[in-house]
């Protein structure tokens, strides 16, 4: 009789992706360059090109991803549901393939939930989205060249500067997964890329005035 054990990651990186293949080429090298955590990457494709099926299929060989394939695009919240449901690990993260990262940028969105009490979800601030999470951080006029340098100054600088916020936009939402697997995931019932993240922030705070 032989015995296997799952063991959990520290951190599940969950991705849909939709072609863009330039981007998901450069954010796959920055995932491995920058993350500190133990992690696994679940990339989720939601109907892409033929080309972009064989770059998916090269990073299957690697250790540490996994490729979930859709024949068609089922949309956010259902991409990222799948994800979810193959997520092992103590933290989620919901991360687009168009974002830029710094080394450690997944550190600092675990933190709060390590030293803070009542800690729904983390989101990074960044120089591209609405309301509170793009403010004048001094992150503006960053470039793909120079984001790592403008970033971990900001680092430095904002280091324990966390606002308390009533929404975390899904570019990049990390949250602990028992959680996220306690209120199923993601809404699919919305239209394809409009309020999932929304809806999901409320439910997290509501789940944890239950608690």
């Amino acid at each position: 009789l032989t015995l296997f054990t799952l063991i959990m990651k520290e951190l599940s990186i969950v991705t849909p992706v939709y072609n863009n293949i330039t981007d998901t080429r450069q954010f796959k090298s920055e995932i491995f360059k920058y993350t500190q955590s133990d992690f696994e990457l679940i990339i989720i494709d939601n109907g892409s090109s033929s080309e972009m099926v064989q770059l998916l299929d090269s990073f299957s060989k690697e250790n540490n991803i996994t490729i979930i394939t859709n024949k068609s695009n089922m949309g956010f919240g259902h991409a990222n549901n799948q994800g979810i449901e193959s997520a092992n690990s103590e933290y989620i993260c919901f991360l687009n393939n168009d974002v830029l990262l710094y080394p450690g940028w997944d550190s600092d969105l675990i933190q709060p939930f390590r030293t803070q009490a009542n800690v729904g979800a983390t989101g990074p601030v960044t120089n591209n989205c609405a309301g509170e999470q793009c403010s004048d951080y001094g992150l503006q006029d960053t470039s793909t060249e120079c984001h790592h340098i403008i970033a971990a100054k900001r680092r430095e600088e904002l280091t324990g500067n966390f606002r308390e916020h009533h929404r975390v936009i899904g570019f990049c939402l990390m949250a602990e997964t028992k959680l996220i697997k306690q209120i199923k995931g993601f809404d699919e019932s919305f239209n394809i890329g409009n309020y999932e993240d929304d809806d999901l922030c409320i439910r997290i705070a509501l789940c944890q005035k239950k608690i």
